[in-house]
């Protein structure tokens, strides 16, 4: 599954990345993964990370879920992927960062997410060609 992303802000030129992972069997876990290992990971300390733009309502729901009341150990514990979960509320915690996820259309013709969308399939053509290197 191929995963891509695009940092836009007044102060910062557009920074892109996009990558694959090979072991991903849902769409949430590619965006889980996306969050944590190549998003999160790269902002300074006491960062506040205005908006996180995906079209994955699952992966809004679980990440706001992450500081709810209602989510008790025993609940967290049932979360799907619950431990790239905790990485994730481990590093905004200890980066102390402030982040917001917010929903956008899938394939709605939103500029950065259609670019987003073609890091992923780049990222995706990465993983087959290393596929096939593996069985040449």
């Amino acid at each position: 599954m191929g995963f891509g992303w695009i940092i836009s802000s007044p102060t910062v030129i557009n920074l892109s990345h996009n990558g694959s992972l090979e072991h991903c069997v849902s769409s949430t876990r590619a965006e889980s993964f996306t969050i944590i290992f190549s998003i999160l990971l790269i902002c300074p300390r006491n960062s506040t990370v205005y908006y996180i733009h995906t079209d994955s309502q699952a992966t809004i729901h679980t990440f706001n879920s992450l500081y709810s009341h209602k989510t008790t150990p025993r609940r967290f514990q049932k979360i799907n992927n619950c431990l790239t979960w905790q990485a994730i509320k481990h590093i905004i915690e200890q980066l102390r960062l402030k982040v917001s996820l917010v929903k956008v259309q899938a394939h709605s013709g939103i500029e950065h997410n259609k670019v987003a969308d073609l890091l992923a399939k780049e990222g995706c053509l990465l993983l087959y060609a290393r596929q096939s290197i593996k069985k040449a």
